[in-house]
Formats: C-alpha cells, sequence, structure tokens
C-alpha cells in the first residue's frame, strides 16, 4: 500500500502532466509575440561603382546585431573577407563582452575575394534588449541576380540539381519556423539512397532520422509529447541509462528496513522526475542561448565535483557518518511527509545531477531537439519535450524501484554488506568520472593501483583457516582475481596499452601500431573556426575526402569510436583521407562558435566531406555510437 506521502507525489506528478498537456498549447510561443527577423533586421544587398558587394542591415529599435557574427560562405565552406563598421562593446548576457551593432550594419567584400560560381551563404545573429535572442540566420545570396533567399540550397552538397538529395527535401515535413530564416531541414537532411538502410532494432535506434524528430517537434503537441515519451522508452534500452541503475540501487539499499514497494516507488519517481527536470533545463537553456549546458557540465571542474560527491556518497553507504539535510530542512520534511523528506529530496538532488553529468548520452532525438529550440526559439515546447523524453527513460527504472525493492536485504548483518557493496559501486562511478579526464595510459594506470588495492583490502594476503567462513573464501577469491587483472593492467601499461579490456594486445604484433601510424599522418586538431578554415584549406589542397570528428577527452563514446577507427580493416581505408579533429574539450567560447556554425549539440559528432568541394555529406553524419557498419559504409560514400 502506498502510504499518504507517495499520493502527495504522484499527486504531484500526474497534477503537473496534465498541466503541460492542457495549457502549454495555449501558451503564448514566442514566434507570436515577437516580430520575425526580417522585421527587425532588414538586409538589402547592393554592388559599389568598384564592383565590390555591400550589404546594409537596418535594425529596428531595441535590437542589436553580434558583429563577429556577420559571416559570409563560399559554395567549399571557406570563409570570405569582409569589412564590417565598427560597433559598441556590450557586456552581453550570452557571450559576454562583445562588439554589437545597433540601428545599422555594413558589410563590404571586394569583388576579387568573392566566388566565381556566383553563390554565397551569409549569416548574422541579433537580439532585443532585455528580451529574446534570435537564433543564428542563414541566407543564400545569387550574385549575378543579387537574390537572397531563405533555404540554401546548393551549399554542402545539397544541390537542386542532385536528385537524391533534392528529393529528400522534397520530402521533408514542413516546420514552421517563422522566428527564424534558416529553416532546419537544410541542416538535417538526409538521403535514403546513399547508402543501404542498415536493419535491426538498435540501427533504427541510434539512426533516428533528425527529419522524423522534427516532425513530431512539429506536430500536435499531445502529440509530440507522446513520441517524445516513446522516444525515451527506447533509449532506456541503450546504455544511455546504464550508469544510473547502480545509483538507483544505492539509493535505495540505504533505506534498508524502511524500504517497501511503494517507498521504492516513491524514491524511484523523484528520481525519473528531477531527471526528465533536467533535460527539461537543457531545453530551456539552448532556446535562450543556444548553450549545450549538458557539454558545459563535463568540464574537469564539474566532473571533478561530482566525483567528489559520489565519494562523500560511498563513505556515507560504508558508515562513516550520515548524510542528512539541514535540521530546518529536516524538521520541515518530516511535518509534509511523514519524515521521508530527507531521502525523498536527496533522490531529486541525484537524479538531477545523474542526467546532466553521469550520464552524458548524445543521441539524434537528444540532439535534434536541442537544435529545434535552439532555433525557433519556443522553449516551452522544446523543454516539454525533452521532459518528456526524460520519463521515457525513466519508466524502467521506476519498475525496477517499485518491484526491485523487495529483493533488497530489509535488516540483518546483510544489509550492511549491501551497503558495503554499493559504496563500491558510487566509488567505481567516482573513478568512472575521473577515468574520463585522463588519457588513455594514465587511465590504465589508474585503473592498475586501483585493481591491485582492491586485491589487498580483500585480503588476498591473508591466511585462511579451517573455520573460515564462505564470505571470507568469497572475499579472497575476489582479492586474487583483482590482483591478477591488476598486474595484467600494469603490464599492458608498461607495454604502452591504453585498452583495459586488452591490456595485452600489445603482445600480439603490431597490428594496432600500423593501424595508429596509417591515420596519425594526417590528423589535424582544430579548436576554433580559425583553425579549421585552415586545416580544411589544407586537406583540400591534398585532393582527399575530409572526416571532421567533433570530439572531447571527457567525452566517453568518443574513445569507442577511437577503437573502432583504428580496427586494422579500417586503418588502410582512413589513410586515404584527412581527419580533423575539432577538440572541445575546454567548451570555451571558441569551441562553441565552432559547434554553432555546423549545428553540432556534443560530442561525438562526425562529418563527411566530399574532396575538391569539400562539401558535407550531410546525409552521412555520425551522431553518437559509430559501430564498423556506419564507419564502413560512409567510407564507401566517399569512395573507399
Amino acid at each position: 500500500m502506498i502510504r499518504h506521502y507517495s499520493r502527495q507525489l504522484f499527486s504531484l506528478l500526474f497534477l503537473s502532466l496534465v498541466l503541460t498537456v492542457v495549457v502549454a498549447p495555449h501558451f503564448p510561443a514566442q514566434a507570436q509575440s515577437v516580430r520575425s527577423v526580417d522585421e527587425v533586421m532588414q538586409l538589402t544587398v547592393a554592388r559599389d561603382e568598384n564592383n565590390a558587394l555591400q550589404l546594409q542591415w537596418n535594425i529596428a529599435p531595441k535590437i542589436y546585431m553580434y558583429r563577429d557574427k556577420i559571416q559570409l560562405e563560399k559554395p567549399d565552406g571557406t570563409l570570405v573577407p569582409v569589412d564590417i563598421n565598427e560597433g559598441v562593446v556590450k557586456d552581453d548576457m550570452n557571450f559576454g563582452r562583445t562588439e554589437v551593432l545597433y540601428n545599422h550594419a555594413f558589410a563590404q567584400v571586394p569583388q576579387k575575394d568573392l566566388p566565381q560560381d556566383g553563390k554565397l551563404l551569409i549569416r548574422w545573429q541579433g537580439c532585443e534588449e532585455d528580451s529574446i535572442c534570435y537564433p543564428p540566420v542563414t541566407k543564400s545570396l545569387d550574385l549575378q541576380t543579387l537574390e537572397v533567399t531563405k533555404v540554401a540550397l546548393g551549399f554542402g552538397g545539397l544541390s537542386q540539381s542532385n536528385g537524391t538529395a533534392g528529393q529528400s527535401l522534397a520530402q521533408l515535413p514542413t516546420i514552421d519556423l517563422s522566428a527564424t530564416e534558416d529553416a532546419a531541414t537544410d541542416n538535417t537532411a538526409t538521403s535514403t539512397s546513399a547508402e543501404p538502410a542498415e536493419t535491426g532494432f538498435w540501427a533504427s535506434l541510434t539512426d533516428a532520422s533528425a527529419e522524423d524528430v522534427n516532425a513530431w517537434l512539429g506536430s500536435n503537441f499531445t502529440l509530440m509529447l507522446a513520441g517524445f515519451f516513446g522516444f525515451g522508452l527506447l533509449l532506456a534500452l541503450t546504455p544511455c541509462v546504464f550508469p544510473m541503475i547502480p545509483i538507483l540501487s544505492g539509493m535505495l539499499a540505504k533505506s534498508g528496513e524502511k524500504l517497501s514497494s511503494g517507498r521504492g516507488f516513491v524514491l524511484s519517481t523523484a528520481y525519473v522526475v528531477a531527471m526528465a527536470a533536467a533535460y527539461a533545463l537543457l531545453g530551456f537553456a539552448a532556446s535562450w542561448s543556444g548553450y549545450n549546458l549538458q557539454a558545459a557540465l563535463q568540464t574537469p571542474y564539474a566532473l571533478g565535483f561530482m566525483a567528489l560527491v559520489f565519494v562523500v556518497l560511498a563513505f556515507s553507504m560504508f558508515g562513516y557518518y550520515e548524510l542528512q539535510l539541514p535540521q530546518g530542512w529536516t524538521n520541515f520534511f518530516s511535518r509534509k511527509t511523514a519524515g521521508k523528506g530527507g531521502a525523498i529530496s536527496g533522490a531529486l538532488v541525484l537524479g538531477f545531477g545523474s542526467a546532466l553529468i553521469v550520464g552524458p548520452c548524445v543521441t539524434p532525438p537528444l540532439a535534434a531537439a536541442l537544435l529545434y529550440v535552439a532555433q525557433t526559439g519556443d522553449a516551452v515546447r522544446g523543454a516539454s519535450a525533452l521532459f518528456a523524453l526524460g520519463l521515457g527513460m525513466g519508466v524502467p527504472l521506476i519498475i525496477f524501484g517499485t518491484f526491485g525493492a523487495k529483493f533488497l536485504p530489509k535488516s540483518g548483518p546483510w544489509l550492511n554488506t549491501i551497503k558495503q557493496i554499493f559504496g563500491v559501486v558510487f566509488l567505481g562511478l567516482a573513478l568512472y568520472m575521473i577515468l574520463r579526464l585522463l588519457s588513455d595510459e594514465n587511465a590504465m594506470l589508474l585503473l592498475a593501483l586501483t585493481a591491485l588495492a582492491c586485491g589487498v583490502f580483500l585480503g588476498v594476503f591473508d591466511r585462511l583457516s579451517a573455520e573460515s567462513t564462505v564470505m571470507m573464501r568469497l572475499e579472497k577469491t575476489t582479492g586474487i582475481a583483482a590482483l591478477i587483472y591488476g598486474t595484467l593492467l600494469m603490464v599492458g601499461f608498461a607495454g604502452g596499452s591504453g585498452d583495459p579490456w586488452q591490456p595485452l594486445a600489445f603482445l600480439q604484433g603490431n597490428g594496432t601500431q600500423v593501424a595508429q601510424s596509417a591515420v596519425a599522418p594526417s590528423v589535424k586538431i582544430v579548436k576554433t573556426t580559425a583553425e579549421y578554415d585552415q586545416a580544411l584549406s589544407e586537406a583540400v589542397a591534398t585532393g582527399k575526402p575530409v572526416m571532421v570528428d567533433f570530439t572531447a577527452d571527457w567525452c566517453v563514446t568518443c574513445k569507442s569510436n577511437e577503437k573502432v577507427m583504428k580496427q586494422p580493416e579500417y586503418a588502410a581505408r582512413l589513410g586515404h583521407l584527412t581527419l580533423i579533429k575539432a577538440d572541445i574539450t575546454e567548451y570555451s567560447d571558441a569551441n562553441r562558435d565552432l559547434m554553432q556554425r555546423f549545428n553540432v549539440v556534443g560530442p561525438p559528432t562526425l562529418m563527411f566531406l566530399e574532396a575538391q568541394t569539400a562539401a558535407e555529406q550531410k546525409q552521412n553524419r555520425i551522431i553518437g555510437e559509430l559501430t564498423p557498419d556506419k564507419l564502413n559504409s560512409r567510407l564507401q560514400a566517399l569512395g573507399l
């Protein structure tokens, strides 16, 4: 029987869902309450007596444009040098101290710097004082007619004359992006005939097309919520949710004899609601500033802090101290929830933090939703979609918390053992986050030392007697296994191996080293748009196709993707292209500018550019995990 406090929590959850479904569709969207970008930043294009290109924006009162966001781009992706009038320095809430333009913006390009094919992309962005920021705008300019159009076909390999790409664009669902003139379909177009369709459940999930996601976002509000709830259910079957299971288990185990199915339901529901709220916060952050809050929380400081939190939780499980809220808060929650508030509030904190830091999982549905809200500014729709996504991901956790609670010990000496086990699990989670900040070799060393220490503390050198219990023998057996594994890791570290699953791989020959040497000479590491443009220019000069890899040291999936690329069967083929690694570990302003230029939400993201033209094969972009089948199909599309 679910007690009164669980009924209160469930009622609040149900009420919030009802209000979201009933009220939010009638909430005035920002696109309806503000003027369109064409009204507030009117662009006119002309030629002067020297045939130089002149662009002028008439900027409405209380509107300003970012000077450094005004960019002109050639069809091959390189930027055009442009002279822009000086602005004033503003302490902007989105980009800090930056130069902005009021009333008018002027840009000029000499004839000699203009492309020969007569086409150009124009990008800009602006904001309204004490109000909203308009999403980045991209338009196409025909230099012969000086006609400015909304959708820039003919760039990035999406030419109208190309039957495949043209057909895909024609089939895309129509989405109202009235607040932005940069059509989302241009950034997310896919081609159904560019490569063989991958089959199987996992392929269909990981390759969920962005236009399908956008179709849900642009549909009826209730249908959109149901669609993203379904996306969440599917994502719950992927490794995205796995790190959260031991956290929830440890939280439930700490309740001990007080744990019942009803209480397990309450705690797990609180955990999931907070997790969903964290995803909703990602949506709000993206809509108001285009800022990827989740990526920002993968910095060394944030990961180190969260690792410290789990160490503190672990020692609490070991019984060194009890964690509880301040007495005043505890008394308040005790009056409201029959003394259970401390645990519920703890579940809320763990759920919120887990979603943002412990389980960073960039998937097509999440990436498409974040791009949608960043482009439209529709915070209500975007945040609601991500809240529904989080709830869907949390359904298995609620089921586990409710029905799995009865399998956890309620009292007796086993309870202390279980708590200690989960204390070790929490230490493992802390180690998992720290490893994301280390190189493969240093991670191997830390894992080796940890395994050796576990072996010692589990009594591997202690003598057993005839009176030794089964538990003591089991502990020593585990200690021996840890000692052996730690020794193998130490040998692997000494041999230069960086794979903890295959620490002795270096003894099998030089296959991996050959793979690495085949790829390494062609790698160019960039962190800014200027470095990228330089690297791309050099890559185009070689006549090779280009693969752009957005990666970061803290990105676990990125390291997994690198192992796929190093497999010998792909090494020789990768040697025939240039790899540009966009390192966004620092997640600095320069990193974010580079990501925003290509509508990249977070790592890992792989882009494939054709030789000579450097036009991106957008239908082949990969977000998230790279499988051998995906890599093979993308290389085939490049003719490798």
